[in-house]
């Protein structure tokens, strides 16, 4: 999905009034942008390179930039993600 789409999506999910899970019809859901979802995959093991950096070897701190590129392409696929509160289901929003 490229950029204009996916922006398109995120806009889409935005603009309704109240976005309902398929689940179980409830309008208590959480939109997770892409931002969102990237700082939430990445920030663990970014501390955990960083500490493996300064106590095994500083080889670590090279591992850093694939973890922000791989999970920022993960984040993308999977962005904006819908998060009802009430059963706890997750889904993809898609276009179309």
């Amino acid at each position: 999905m490229n950029n204009r789409n996916r922006n398109a999506a995120i806009s889409a999910v935005a603009q309704q009034e109240q976005p309902q899970c398929k689940h179980c019809q409830s309008e208590d859901v959480r939109v997770i942008s892409e931002t969102q979802y990237n700082f939430f995959l990445s920030t663990l093991p970014v501390l955990v390179a960083i500490i493996f950096m300064f106590t095994v070897h500083l080889a670590f701190f090279f591992l850093i930039p694939f973890v922000l590129h791989f999970n920022g392409r993960i984040a993308a696929k999977k962005s904006p993600l819908i998060v009802c509160r009430s059963c706890k289901s997750s889904e993809i929003h898609k276009q179309g």
